[in-house]
């Protein structure tokens, strides 16, 4: 069966050529075959030259190419490319220096079709570095309801790898722009309270660049303050407060010396 499908992608000033280039290259080589897939590139602010000309001069590559004067972040990029979509049914996430397996739609599309009432899916990841060497596997909750159970204490969907229908934005709503950080993790905590009907594969099919300064963005004090209002709205929603500990635990890393808390991090993020 054909179908149509848009990936959105959001890109920067920061991003690098190379991996940007690879990204793309994943996509126009997926199994499913390039003709069946548009992409929506957000270019968030002005960009480094030689990623311009890039862009330029592989055009015809970007089903549209949208572009904020000024950086607006994440959310605000996603959210105008989510409302320039067309007819496509099925949306696919990924970022900018991510690489998809080539059959990652194909993979996606099969679950689609096996339930009709299935809206968002994500997946495993493998986590590179930026040379591309494998630096473990970021394992997350399959079902419904343990993605509930993981989502109080933690982000249950890899973003890079999220796969939707179209009528989720409907459902659900767009980003959240007034979040600086954890803009996905609110999104999926307002789609689960919606009881929409969700899914995690256990196959890896993207992977995930893990930069050098992966983990001081990632513990930043907005991030975090974001995580644990997020948490706890999901705590008393599902009335899980045997969660409190583990929520109360994640604020005890981040009072460790930065150097343990990574440690403790990186642990967590194998299991």
């Amino acid at each position: 069966m054909i179908v149509n499908v848009a990936f959105i992608i959001s890109i920067y000033k920061g991003d690098n050529l190379s991996h940007f280039i690879e990204a793309i290259a994943s996509i126009v080589n997926q199994t499913i075959g390039f003709q069946n897939i548009n992409i929506y590139l957000g270019i968030d602010g002005e960009l480094s030259g030689v990623v311009e000309e890039y862009i330029r001069d592989n055009d015809k590559l970007f089903y549209k190419i949208l572009k904020n004067g000024t950086n607006k972040g994440l959310a605000a990029t996603l959210n105008r490319l989510i409302e320039e979509l067309e007819q496509e049914e099925f949306i696919f996430r990924m970022d900018s220096d991510d690489i998809c397996v080539k059959n990652r739609v194909s993979i996606v599309l099969d679950e689609f079709h096996n339930d009709e009432d299935l809206i968002l899916i994500g997946s495993d990841m493998i986590e590179i570095d930026d040379n591309g060497l494998e630096l473990g596997r970021k394992v997350m909750p399959e079902t419904l309801e343990s993605i509930i159970d993981y989502s109080i204490v933690r982000n249950p969907f890899n973003h890079s790898t999220v796969a939707l229908r179209s009528i989720f934005f409907t459902r659900v709503g767009l980003y959240d722009v007034t979040l600086k950080k954890s803009q996905d993790y609110e999104l999926w905590s307002r789609a689960l309270k919606l009881k929409v009907r969700a899914k995690n594969l256990s196959t890896p099919l993207v992977f995930f660049r893990v930069s050098h300064d992966f983990f001081d963005k990632r513990n930043s004090a907005v991030n975090y303050i974001n995580e644990l209002k997020i948490s706890f709205d999901l705590m008393v929603f599902f009335r899980r407060f045997d969660k409190l500990p583990m929520i109360l635990g994640k604020l005890l890393i981040r009072l460790l010396p930065r150097f343990i808390g990574k440690i403790i991090y990186e642990k967590l993020r194998e299991k």
